[in-house]
Parts: C-alpha cells; structure tokens; sequence
C-alpha cells in the first residue's frame, strides 16, 4: 500500500512538473484571481510593511505577498522574473507584471495610487 501511495505521488509530480512546462506557466502562479486584485513577490526583505496601505483599506485589494528572503534563492527558484538586484518589489494583476522596483517606499506609493 506505502509503495502504492508514494507512486501515486510521483505520478502526480510528474504530471504536475509537465503541465507547468509552457513557457508563461510559472509566472501565471503569481497573477491574481481576477480584475482589481493583486499579488507581490518580494525578494531581499524579511517582513512587508504594510501599515500605511491598512491604514485606508488598500491592503484588501492584495490577495498575497511572497517573499523570497534572499536573492539567491530568487536566482534559482524564479530565473523567469529576471530579477537583478535585492531588495526588489514585483506587483502582478490577473495578466502581467504591472510594476517593479527596487524601493519599498516606490512601492507603496504605487499601491496607494493604484488601489484607490
């Protein structure tokens, strides 16, 4: 039953790692689920200050934030997103990249302005 179970699972991986083959899948893991709603990838800082968006309610157009606490793992894990220097913000709607930077305070001024 155990070796049953555990190639069942590598079946699944496999199948998994194969549908996700096509060249925009990986990136699509970041688009949000729909119109006026957003993600953000965070790669070089270990907490997201999200206090001023909060504050105004803004924080509730954001479905999620990753954070990749290093540029290292950035570079092996998430080569698509062509990150080149750390700290770097990347905000994603349900289509596309709409906004990078290098500048938390770019950032949020961008959220602010955005998710009005």
């Amino acid at each position: 039953m155990k070796r049953f179970k555990l190639g069942s699972a590598i079946l699944l991986f496999i199948i998994l790692v194969l549908a996700g083959c096509g060249d925009d899948s990986h990136i699509k893991q970041f688009y949000s689920s729909g119109e006026g709603k957003y993600k953000i990838f965070i790669v070089g800082v270990e907490e997201f200050d999200d206090s001023e968006l909060v504050e105004d309610g803004s924080v509730n157009n954001i479905e999620s934030v990753y954070i990749a606490s290093s540029m290292e793992a950035a570079e092996e894990e998430f080569a698509y997103l062509d990150i080149k220097e750390s700290p770097a913000f990347i905000v994603f709607d349900h289509k596309e990249i709409i906004y990078k930077t290098n500048n938390q305070d770019d950032l949020i001024a961008f959220l602010k302005k955005k998710l009005k």
